[in-house]
């Protein structure tokens, strides 16, 4: 087997044939975990059906934010505490819990309930279970770090596509079709997380890579070393600026601001979403350690760059194409990040990851609502320049990225190759 794929070199034994099963599982539910993101696509349907007007609408898709930042926080000091195995079991069992909420939820209020439920776990399962697959393969953190973000990806693509064609049957029917489109799948989703949890049972995983699954080390747990909180602050920007793009990139390719509209926002983003796939696949099937240090610097630079072009072009076709060159390279500099960060806190690298999603959650939800006001200043003919404030960003973490290897370079040479 050729050493450049993932798991290569694991393959050998039944007991390294095992961790590939767990880690198949593991990116698997982390896919699944995103399913919620259905929700949005069924728009004025899913209005319709709780009896709900635009605001409470919005507050149903926003209300897991918080709850998520909070979440992902308290997951990374559960792992250190009580290690990676036993946090993923109970956001199984909370994932499957929101999930059935959401499946008996005919009123908006349970509804809402679900989602902020369902947030919160699934923020938690995105710490997990990178924090769990490093464990399982801790010569290859680069590769699983891409390969969780890969299984996101993929659930960009295909729950977006899946809730089109839900919501296309129940247009056709009535009341009681659309509620079934809304509620079985998720009943369906929920029975999985539910059955498996058993995988993850005390004694079930092979080996000892994860015997020691608590993550301790000295000092207290936010002690991290600078350059480290460097690399938390870089991955903070880039999930804040990669959010905010994401969120307003459709009112913006459909606004007043193009003479010509040529692409639906729909198709942008799947595309959008199948880049980061094929990017991150790219960097999980590389040797781990080709180009590391070009691709804390390059990918912000290169892509940052072609997005704020893109935009500065005022037309909707070269906007919508750069958003997704850029994407493609730009996408690259997260894992990267991440992978040198679980080299440097080894011990507390969950703990960075609970961070990340703190800080991110809280800067997106700024950006975001900044980028609102500026639209609702500069009006319609003009939404296009909100755009420019995550297109920004991406340069931004490339030139840290620059300062990181100048500062603590050195530091990073004397890691394994």
């Amino acid at each position: 087997m050729n050493d450049n794929t993932p798991f290569a070199r694991l393959y050998r034994t039944p007991a390294s044939r095992r961790r590939m099963g767990y880690a198949a599982l593991t990116l698997a539910l982390g896919l699944l975990s995103g399913y919620a993101t259905v929700l949005p696509v069924f728009r004025s349907m899913l209005q319709e059906y709780f009896g709900i007007g635009i605001e409470r609408f919005g507050l149903l898709l926003s209300i897991g934010m918080v709850p998520g930042a909070v979440g992902g926080v308290v997951a990374g000091v559960a792992i250190a505490r009580w290690g990676p195995r036993a946090v993923l079991r109970f956001c199984l069992l909370g994932l499957g819990l929101g999930m059935l909420v959401a499946a008996v939820g005919r009123w908006w209020q349970v509804m809402l309930l679900a989602v902020a439920i369902i947030a919160v776990f699934t923020q938690a399962v995105a710490i997990a279970s990178p924090a769990f697959l490093v464990r399982l393969f801790p010569d290859r953190p680069r590769r699983m770090i891409s390969l969780c973000l890969v299984a996101s990806g993929i659930g960009g693509i295909v729950f977006p596509l899946l809730a089109e064609w839900l919501l296309a049957v129940g247009v056709r029917g009535d009341r009681g079709t659309f509620a079934r489109a809304l509620h079985v799948p998720f009943l369906v989703v929920a029975a999985v997380f539910l059955l498996s949890i058993v995988a993850y049972r005390r004694g079930a995983l092979p080996g000892s890579a994860l015997a020691q699954t608590k993550e301790t080390g000295k000092g207290g747990w936010l002690r991290f070393a600078p350059g480290s909180l460097l690399l938390i602050a870089l991955c903070s920007l880039h999930a804040a600026c990669d959010s905010s793009a994401y969120v307003w990139m459709p009112r913006v390719l459909e606004s007043g601001s193009f003479s010509h509209v040529h692409f639906k926002p729909g198709h942008v983003l799947a595309t959008y979403s199948l880049a980061y796939v094929l990017s991150r696949y790219l960097l999980a099937v590389v040797p781990e350690t080709l180009g590391r240090r070009v691709l804390l610097v390059l990918p912000g630079l290169v892509g940052g760059g072609l997005f704020v072009a893109a935009v500065l072009s005022r037309t909707q076709q070269i906007t919508a194409a750069g958003y997704v060159a850029g994407a493609f390279c730009f996408s690259l500099e997260y894992p990267v990040m991440l992978a040198v960060l679980a080299e440097r806190e080894k011990t507390h690298f969950a703990i960075a990851l609970g961070l990340i999603t703190l800080f991110s959650g809280i800067l997106s939800f700024a950006m975001t609502g900044l980028m609102g006001w500026i639209g609702s200043v500069l009006g319609e003919e003009r939404l296009w320049s909100i755009v420019l404030l995550p297109s920004l960003g991406f340069p931004l973490v490339g030139l840290g990225g620059l300062v990181w290897l100048a500062r603590f370079g050195r530091q990073a040479s004397s890691c394994r190759e």
